[in-house]
């Protein structure tokens, strides 16, 4: 994320963000990536192609916008969990299920 000239922050939960910010703070923003534990018989790239994935489309992003001389209108969010699935009714790393779900 550090190469790719992304913000980067970590919550209180241990999963991190690289942040590419946009112009317009009103337009919202966008948030990809994936896990990073394995998940039993879910195959041997499950869950870190997305992480790497998505670090590559925002360097990817960030060079054309810097090409094209301007900036990303909206703001876009590249998150990296460390749970991909929680248990007893929780969704990832014990937060509700409700709000933004990555997968």
């Amino acid at each position: 994320m550090t190469d790719a000239g992304l913000a980067i922050r970590e919550d209180a939960m241990g999963n991190i963000y690289g942040r590419l910010s946009g112009s317009d703070a009103a337009a919202g923003s966008v948030l990809t990536g994936s896990h990073c534990d394995a998940i039993p018989l879910a195959g041997m790239y499950d869950g870190t192609v997305g992480v790497v994935a998505a670090i590559e489309a925002l360097a990817a992003l960030k060079a054309a916008v810097r090409r094209g001389g301007g900036e990303a209108r909206q703001e876009v969010e590249e998150g990296v969990e460390w749970q991909a699935s929680g248990g007893r009714g929780e969704g990832k790393r014990g937060l509700p299920k409700e709000g933004v779900v990555m997968s």
